[in-house]
Protein backbone atom coordinates (compact mmCIF):
# COMPACT_ATOMS: atom_id res chain seq x y z
CA UNK A 1 0.00 0.00 0.00
CA UNK A 2 1.45 3.13 -0.39
CA UNK A 3 1.09 6.00 1.64
CA UNK A 4 0.27 9.61 1.16
CA UNK A 5 2.18 12.72 2.37
CA UNK A 6 0.18 14.71 4.84
CA UNK A 7 2.24 17.68 4.61
CA UNK A 8 1.36 19.83 2.42
CA UNK A 9 3.90 23.08 0.82
CA UNK A 10 2.69 26.51 1.92
CA UNK A 11 1.66 28.36 -1.28
CA UNK A 12 4.11 31.17 -2.29
CA UNK A 13 3.84 33.46 -4.98
CA UNK A 14 4.98 32.51 -8.30
CA UNK A 15 7.02 35.73 -10.47
CA UNK A 16 5.34 35.87 -14.04
CA UNK A 17 7.77 35.30 -16.15
CA UNK A 18 7.89 31.81 -14.29
CA UNK A 19 4.09 31.55 -14.78
CA UNK A 20 4.45 32.26 -18.58
CA UNK A 21 6.88 29.46 -19.70
CA UNK A 22 4.55 26.50 -17.61
CA UNK A 23 1.56 27.58 -20.27
CA UNK A 24 1.33 25.78 -23.66
CA UNK A 25 2.13 28.30 -26.53
CA UNK A 26 -1.40 29.81 -27.90
CA UNK A 27 -1.97 30.01 -31.60
CA UNK A 28 -3.14 33.91 -30.78
CA UNK A 29 -1.00 36.86 -31.75
CA UNK A 30 -0.29 38.81 -28.69
CA UNK A 31 -2.94 41.68 -27.86
CA UNK A 32 -5.51 40.12 -30.63
CA UNK A 33 -9.03 38.32 -30.59
CA UNK A 34 -9.89 35.26 -31.52
CA UNK A 35 -13.02 35.30 -34.17
CA UNK A 36 -16.34 33.05 -32.12
CA UNK A 37 -18.50 31.36 -34.64
CA UNK A 38 -20.60 30.18 -31.73
CA UNK A 39 -21.17 33.55 -30.84
CA UNK A 40 -22.02 34.53 -34.14
CA UNK A 41 -24.71 31.26 -34.80
CA UNK A 42 -26.31 32.75 -31.40
CA UNK A 43 -26.64 35.94 -32.46
CA UNK A 44 -28.03 35.38 -35.83
CA UNK A 45 -30.50 32.65 -34.35
CA UNK A 46 -31.30 35.68 -31.66
CA UNK A 47 -32.01 38.25 -34.70
CA UNK A 48 -34.53 35.14 -36.37
CA UNK A 49 -36.04 34.34 -33.61
CA UNK A 50 -36.87 38.36 -33.14
CA UNK A 51 -37.64 38.78 -36.67
CA UNK A 52 -40.36 35.30 -37.02
CA UNK A 53 -41.78 36.92 -33.52
CA UNK A 54 -42.13 39.93 -34.75
CA UNK A 55 -43.99 39.16 -37.91
CA UNK A 56 -46.10 37.08 -36.31
CA UNK A 57 -47.30 39.98 -34.39
CA UNK A 58 -47.61 42.36 -37.04
CA UNK A 59 -49.93 39.75 -39.13
CA UNK A 60 -52.35 38.38 -35.79
CA UNK A 61 -52.88 42.42 -34.73
CA UNK A 62 -53.89 43.33 -38.67
CA UNK A 63 -55.39 40.30 -39.48
CA UNK A 64 -55.30 37.01 -36.70
CA UNK A 65 -57.50 38.74 -34.21
CA UNK A 66 -60.20 39.10 -36.72
CA UNK A 67 -60.46 36.07 -37.59
CA UNK A 68 -63.42 33.88 -35.59
CA UNK A 69 -63.07 29.45 -36.13
CA UNK A 70 -65.22 26.96 -34.39
CA UNK A 71 -65.31 23.09 -35.33
CA UNK A 72 -69.20 22.51 -34.57
CA UNK A 73 -70.64 26.07 -36.15
CA UNK A 74 -74.27 26.65 -37.70
CA UNK A 75 -75.55 28.74 -40.12
CA UNK A 76 -79.27 29.76 -39.85
CA UNK A 77 -79.53 31.36 -43.18
CA UNK A 78 -82.18 30.49 -46.42
CA UNK A 79 -79.53 29.43 -48.93
CA UNK A 80 -80.55 29.05 -52.79
CA UNK A 81 -78.74 27.59 -55.22
CA UNK A 82 -79.35 29.47 -59.09
CA UNK A 83 -78.70 27.00 -61.72
CA UNK A 84 -79.03 27.83 -65.27
CA UNK A 85 -81.66 25.78 -67.67
CA UNK A 86 -79.58 27.00 -70.68
CA UNK A 87 -75.70 27.56 -71.32
CA UNK A 88 -73.83 30.74 -72.31
CA UNK A 89 -72.66 34.18 -71.13
CA UNK A 90 -74.70 36.71 -69.50
CA UNK A 91 -75.00 40.36 -70.93
CA UNK A 92 -75.73 41.59 -67.22
CA UNK A 93 -76.53 40.62 -64.05
CA UNK A 94 -79.33 42.62 -62.65
CA UNK A 95 -79.01 41.88 -58.78
CA UNK A 96 -76.70 42.29 -56.38
CA UNK A 97 -74.49 40.11 -53.48
CA UNK A 98 -77.04 39.66 -50.39
CA UNK A 99 -79.24 41.55 -52.10
CA UNK A 100 -83.07 39.85 -51.60
CA UNK A 101 -85.11 38.97 -54.65
CA UNK A 102 -88.61 38.10 -55.25
CA UNK A 103 -89.64 34.20 -57.00
CA UNK A 104 -90.20 35.42 -60.93
CA UNK A 105 -87.93 38.33 -60.74
CA UNK A 106 -85.34 38.23 -63.33
CA UNK A 107 -81.78 37.91 -62.43
CA UNK A 108 -79.74 38.59 -65.56
CA UNK A 109 -79.93 39.12 -69.20
CA UNK A 110 -78.44 36.62 -71.75
CA UNK A 111 -77.25 38.69 -75.57
CA UNK A 112 -79.85 39.04 -77.98
CA UNK A 113 -77.21 37.86 -80.16
CA UNK A 114 -77.91 34.29 -78.37
CA UNK A 115 -81.51 34.68 -78.93
CA UNK A 116 -81.40 35.04 -82.46
CA UNK A 117 -78.68 32.77 -83.32
CA UNK A 118 -81.36 30.19 -81.26
CA UNK A 119 -84.11 31.05 -83.47
CA UNK A 120 -81.74 30.93 -86.76
CA UNK A 121 -81.41 26.73 -85.37
CA UNK A 122 -84.63 26.10 -84.91
CA UNK A 123 -85.58 27.58 -88.40
CA UNK A 124 -82.54 25.31 -89.61
CA UNK A 125 -83.75 22.26 -88.20
CA UNK A 126 -87.52 22.45 -89.37
CA UNK A 127 -87.42 20.30 -92.38
CA UNK A 128 -87.55 22.07 -95.91
CA UNK A 129 -88.98 19.03 -98.19
CA UNK A 130 -92.47 17.65 -98.26
CA UNK A 131 -93.34 15.08 -95.55
CA UNK A 132 -94.05 11.78 -96.93
CA UNK A 133 -97.62 10.20 -97.36
CA UNK A 134 -97.85 6.62 -95.51
CA UNK A 135 -101.23 5.90 -96.99
CA UNK A 136 -101.36 2.55 -98.87
CA UNK A 137 -102.21 3.15 -102.55
CA UNK A 138 -105.19 1.71 -103.82
CA UNK A 139 -104.87 -1.65 -105.47
CA UNK A 140 -105.85 -1.66 -108.80
CA UNK A 141 -108.00 -5.28 -110.54
CA UNK A 142 -105.48 -6.83 -113.01
CA UNK A 143 -106.13 -6.88 -116.95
Amino acid sequence: MTQHSTAFEIERPVPAADALKDLPPTTRAPGGKQFNFRKLLMAGAAVAALAGAGWYGFDYWTVGRYLVSTDDAYVKADNTTVAPKVSGYLHEVLVGDNERVRAGQVLARRPALAASRTRSRRSRVTPARKPRSHAIPPISPPP
